[in-house]
């Protein structure tokens, strides 16, 4: 006996050691990645408990219309297995009814959520525009403008999105931190004056150009006011463009809840032969009272 718990010890610290907690998602489309599948997961559990409500009820009202019209020992054994499917169909609506609201919402903020990553994603990065270019002349004032045209951004390659876009059974369990960052997008607009080759400029003569871009980063950029120097580019104009409105914590606050809705649909399972004849107590008494005529102290006959 001794020897058994410690086995057991042994056996529980390993599980333990090796059990996997949910890691944040680092990047956007990381993040994203994780919303689209928690989103998904819950859809797709709701579904299913729907499709098969609706076979169960179906099944019920196909035993209940064969025994209304049945006689002698068909009727007993088809109204006490009508009345088990139509209380079958009762639970799966009761079950339905508490559990949709919940994962209904849940599907929108998650959704919400994903949508809001892949905008940012999207827009991560550096955009050049124009150049001015002073072509000989001793001012700025008549530049020949150089516009830049703007290309698709290539589909990025994103760290973690595989592995997030089939949910871990850790996601699923719908732990208290859902582990999503909180991502903001900021913009800025950056400025330099630089020759051709990068130096810094020095005048408004040929090869000496006006150089402009944008950039929009997670992270918030700072203004740097003061001369320009050595050809670097200063950001001139900075701020946040976009603000995350379905927050980590709003994706948390319902975890709970989202879980026990989950767990309840779940528990919409379809009506088999089995669940009527052996596992339901209330029929099995039924039928050996009623359709056998065994009291409770008979001994119950094996059968052939």
């Amino acid at each position: 006996m001794k020897a058994t718990a410690v086995l057991f010890s042994i056996l529980y610290v390993l599980a333990s050691s090796t059990a996997v907690d949910l890691q944040d998602c680092t990047t956007p489309c990381a993040c994203q990645a994780r919303a689209e599948a928690l989103a998904g997961h819950i859809k797709s559990r709701l579904d299913s408990a729907t499709e098969t409500a609706a076979n169960n009820a179906m099944q019920a009202l196909k035993l209940t219309a064969a025994a209304s019209v049945a006689d002698g020992q068909g009727v007993k054994f088809l109204a006490p297995v009508a009345a088990i499917a139509l209380g079958t169909v009762t639970k799966d609506a009761e079950a339905l009814k508490e559990a949709t609201p919940t994962i209904t919402k849940a599907i929108e903020t998650f959704t919400a959520a994903a949508a809001h990553y892949s905008l940012v994603t999207t827009l991560t990065g550096e955009v050049e525009a124009a150049d001015l270019d002073a072509s000989g002349n001793s001012h700025y004032g008549d530049a020949n403008v150089a516009a830049a045209t703007i290309t698709p951004k290539a589909e990025n390659t994103c760290p973690g999105a595989k592995d997030e876009r089939q949910i871990s059974a850790e996601a699923a369990q719908f732990p208290p931190d859902l582990k999503f960052k909180q991502t903001d997008l900021h913009m800025a607009i950056h400025i330099t004056c630089a020759k051709d080759s990068g130096d810094a400029s020095d005048g408004a003569i040929v090869g000496n150009k006006i150089k402009t871009k944008a950039s929009f980063s997670t992270s918030a950029i700072s203004k740097n006011n003061g001369a320009l120097s050595n050809g670097a580019f200063k950001p001139i104009a900075t701020g946040k463009l976009l603000t995350q409105q379905t927050l980590p914590t709003t994706l948390n606050a319902d975890a709970a809840s989202i879980k026990a809705a989950v767990n309840k649909v779940e528990q919409v399972k379809a009506i088999t032969d089995s669940d009527v004849f052996t596992n339901n107590g209330k029929l099995r008494e039924y039928s050996k009272t009623k359709i056998y005529n065994l009291q409770p102290a008979d001994k119950e006959q094996k059968a052939v």
